[in-house]
């Protein structure tokens, strides 16, 4: 009956996740003590219960002691002892000795005993006697769960060693009980630390907790607004669990993902921290929230206090006790709050209202004396007017040192410089001044892409102002285009205020009609937004005709179908270098960020950032459409059927991307080396040209075009030629003449299919690799490695591309091509005299990293790469990436560890 107790104990047992090294280091030990060290909530008991759970599996016995579960008095923790040796009294023998040694005990372990020291010695000498009947030497375990906790702990650690068994003890890192921790510690035999889990080892007990994939945006979140418990279990799991209760994590298509990109990360309310500063009282908890903004400064105790309406002794005594807690830390003179979300936590329980009064007396406080005398300093005063918000009434008087500081901190801080800016508006009484900060804000949101911000901003100045004129054309831009990047309409009553006519071109109808799914021209965004101003310099628009004249044709023919895959931050990057910068957050984004990383074959990133723009909630339906589409084909080529097919599901069968949502319905029922002229990849091709020739919207036609051609060459068909002829004709017809850019590498990627030619075919191989489009190079050798007479490096390379990706059905393609052509992948080849540099060239190359992408990392030229890796093929001898990729090299010397 034990038995099958703890074995199913143990399967209810949650997963230890990133302390392996620290459970076998508790596993070897045999004898003595072993101190458990580590801070509240980093999983010391959880350890000990697989401890225990291992150390059945190897048959010695545990006896499990949770010594604050032992009386006051009982200094020792011999109840908890006794309770553990009767728990496994038959496995311990049953004999009467045992029996009798245990009365012994009983008897003597009372408050009386503890009053004296012959009590005392008695006790523990009776315990002893215990614990060496109970087994031989060696043969058991026993384990103190918060042996600090007792009082006597460092009296009874001096004697576990004597026993002949291994006694485990657990105490706190940071010795907030009493001094008893480091007292344990320095009598053990052996020491081992939990310390913080990695970021991976974060990622995976989120994700384990969340019982789903979260995507990283998820991890980053929590892991920054814990601060230095960023890496602490027990933090991690309470901020995710408070993060699904308070419905800020969303799940889109079995993934986890933030419910907006402005999530603030807070514990419950009975994590220790959140716990420990309330019962020091409400000094405390005032202290926690006036600290949330900016550390305290050991002088500025008495305003706090006079903020407060308590005594500064009592303020700084709380302020201390943080320390100790380790809620504070305290350096330079200045408390500093150690997590961002214990002060959430503390907020939140105080109530918005008390906080927003708290800093709006502090201002008083802090303004009843000599500005410039006074130790606090004016930054620290900004930000408090900043969190007063409303519970200050609007002074003139505090304009000036708000706007001084948002100066002050523009480039550093951009964020904290727009709200001293917004409030510094709020203070001001209007006129000049006001104008002066309304133009230094709008200048500083347009310049960090803070769009849903300058929303806020256009409404409120139209709606003072009614505008006219250029000032009224510089809004009307600046609405459109805050609400392309956030998906929200704007105010009726202030688009009516900014639309005047019909006639001239209007950002605020352009992007309505392109939300709404029609087809809307470069031409048309540029004229259309050309009252958009320079950044930095307020009122002065960029010239209507400068963004179209300084965008190459080829240029503007890739930029046509960024429009029409939904991608807008490489346009208007484009279009208006002098006014626009890409967003940090929002579905914009996200997009662009999703779209790149398709079009670059790392396709492990694409359901993370296709979730995160469906999670946000925003942009308008086809962008949703096209986000599910770009998510279902990689996961068909990785070869999750079922994942797949819910995206896809998800677009509705009338959607305005009819050949794209055929072709990854037909990536689900076509075998991945069918050559079936009745598949469905073959149906399709016979319907795919006259719909992509009237689908200017559908965004990866070029790159469909080539797919088709690849499939007619796998499919040893009679016409493959006339196909392939067919779609060069298609390609040609729809590229400008004389064009450069992608679609003339398709052009002559096609051509190179047509004819074998292997020269072409490496041109528009190494033309894709420099526009990032890596996917493109695996198709492309996919196909032209089934033609040329020397296909090995062909298909070698375009296999090293799909294998980093995680294409399933390509990397099936590619071995049924290398069978049919005889080509094996080479043994892995030892290298040698590989500097610790290349070492690092050629970790990137595993990691299906382009030239570019290399050149950026190692801040190089793409040429010195190129001419890097050529010597590399040289010294290695290989002929591709893959063969790079796959060479054994040397050890790399130490200087490439670091």
């Amino acid at each position: 009956m034990t038995a099958i107790s703890l074995r199913r104990s143990a399967s209810r047992l949650p997963s230890l996740v990133g302390r392996r090294a620290e459970l076998d280091a508790l596993a070897t030990s045999r004898r003595g003590l072993v101190v458990l060290r580590g801070e509240v909530g980093s999983g010391r008991t959880l350890l000990l219960e697989h401890l225990a759970r291992r150390k059945a599996a190897e048959g010695t016995l545990v006896l499990h002691v949770a010594a604050r579960q032992c009386p006051g008095w009982d200094d020792y923790g011999v109840v908890g002892v006794l309770d553990a040796v009767r728990r496994r009294f038959e496995d311990l023998g049953a004999d009467a000795g045992l029996a009798d040694a245990i009365a012994v005990v009983d008897r003597q372990c009372t408050p009386a005993a503890y009053a004296n020291p012959d009590g005392r010695a008695s006790l523990l000498a009776h315990l002893c006697r215990l614990l060496r009947r109970v087994g031989e030497p060696e043969s058991l375990v026993l384990v103190v769960d918060d042996a600090d906790h007792l009082a006597g702990s460092t009296d009874s650690a001096s004697w576990a060693s004597t026993v002949g068994h291994l006694v485990i003890a657990a105490v706190r890192s940071d010795g907030a009980v009493d001094a008893r921790g480091p007292q344990i510690a320095a009598l053990a035999d052996r020491v081992v630390d939990l310390g913080a889990l990695g970021p991976a080892a974060s990622a995976t007990l989120i994700a384990r907790r969340a019982r789903r994939p979260v995507v990283p945006a998820v991890v980053e979140t929590i892991v920054s607004g814990l601060g230095v418990l960023g890496g602490n279990p027990g933090a991690l799991v309470g901020a995710l669990e408070e993060m699904q209760r308070r419905h800020d994590l969303v799940d889109v298509h079995g993934r986890l993902c933030p419910s907006s990109a402005d999530v603030t990360v807070t514990l419950p309310d009975d994590h220790p921290s959140v716990v420990a500063t309330e019962t020091l009282g409400a000094a405390a908890c005032d202290v926690v929230v006036l600290a949330r903004e900016n550390p305290v400064a050991l002088d500025d105790i008495p305003l706090l206090a006079g903020a407060a309406r308590r005594p500064a002794t009592e303020c700084g005594q709380a302020a201390d006790a943080l320390v100790d807690l380790g809620v504070f830390t305290f350096d330079d003179a200045q408390f500093v709050l150690a997590s961002p979300a214990v002060g959430a936590a503390v907020a939140e329980r105080m109530g918005d209202h008390r906080a927003r009064r708290l800093h709006a007396e502090l201002v008083h406080v802090r303004t009843a004396v000599d500005v410039r005398g006074a130790a606090f300093a004016p930054a620290v005063l900004a930000d408090h007017i900043v969190a007063a918000g409303d519970a200050l009434n609007a002074s003139p008087d505090l304009v000036e040192v708000l706007a001084e500081e948002a100066r002050r901190v523009e480039r550093r801080d951009p964020a904290r410089a727009a709200a001293r800016y917004r409030v510094a508006r709020r203070h001001a009484a209007g006129g000049a001044l006001r104008d002066e900060l309304t133009s230094a804000l709008q200048d500083l949101l347009l310049r960090t892409g803070a769009y849903a911000e300058l929303a806020g901003l256009v409404e409120e100045v139209t709606r003072e102002t009614a505008p006219t004129g250029d000032r009224r054309a510089e809004l009307a831009a600046l609405a459109g285009l805050a609400t392309l990047h956030t998906g929200e309409a704007v105010d009726p009553e202030v688009r009516a205020r900014l639309v005047v006519g019909d006639d001239a071109p209007c950002p605020l109808r352009c992007g309505e009609r392109w939300t709404a799914g029609e087809d809307v021209s470069l031409n048309e965004f540029a004229a259309a937004f050309a009252a958009l101003p320079a950044i930095g310099r307020p009122g002065r628009p960029s010239p209507a005709s400068r963004p179209v004249a300084g965008v190459s044709e080829g240029r503007r023919f890739q930029l046509q179908e960024d429009l029409a895959t939904r991608d807008l931050v490489p346009v208007f990057a484009a279009l208006f270098p002098d006014s626009y910068r890409a967003p940090a957050t929002g579905w914009a984004v996200s997009f662009h960020r999703l779209w790149v990383a398709h079009v670059e074959g790392r396709w492990t990133q694409v359901p993370g950032f296709a979730s995160e723009v469906l999670a946000i909630g925003s942009g308008d339906p086809l962008t949703r459409q096209i986000t599910r589409l770009l998510a279902a084909e990689v996961l068909a080529c990785q070869g999750h059927e079922q994942a797949a097919r819910r995206w896809l599901d998800a677009v509705p069968s009338d959607s305005p991307y009819p050949v794209y949502r055929a072709w990854v319905a037909a990536a689900l029922t076509d075998g991945a080396d069918s050559t079936d002229s009745g598949s469905p990849h073959r149906v399709l091709a016979r319907q795919v040209i006259p719909v992509i020739r009237g689908a200017t919207r559908y965004a990866p036609a070029w790159r469909l075009l080539l797919a088709l051609g690849v499939l007619a060459v796998e499919s040893d068909r009679a016409d493959r030629e006339a196909w392939i002829a067919e779609l060069l004709g298609e390609v040609v017809a729809l590229t400008p003449s004389g064009d450069e850019g992608l679609a003339g590498i398709y052009a002559g990627a096609l051509e190179a299919l047509l004819v074998g030619d292997a020269s072409q075919a490496t041109w528009a191989a190494e033309s894709f690799y420099h526009h990032g489009r890596r996917m493109d190079v695996a198709l492309l050798c996919l196909a032209i490695g089934l033609e040329v007479d020397d296909p090995a490096p062909f298909l070698l390379e375009g296999r090293a591309v799909a294998e980093s990706a995680g294409a399933v059905r390509m990397i099936t393609r590619f071995r049924a091509a290398m069978k049919r052509r005889g080509v094996t992948a080479p043994r892995a080849s030892s290298s040698t005299g590989v500097s610790a540099a290349e070492h690092q060239l050629v970790e990137l190359v595993r990691e299906g990293r382009t030239n570019r992408q290399i050149a950026t990392t190692l801040q190089l030229s793409e040429k010195t790469v190129e001419n890097q890796l050529t010597r590399l093929f040289a010294k290695v001898g290989c002929r591709t990436r893959y063969g790079l990729a796959t060479a054994r090299l040397d050890t790399p010397p130490v200087d490439a560890a670091r």
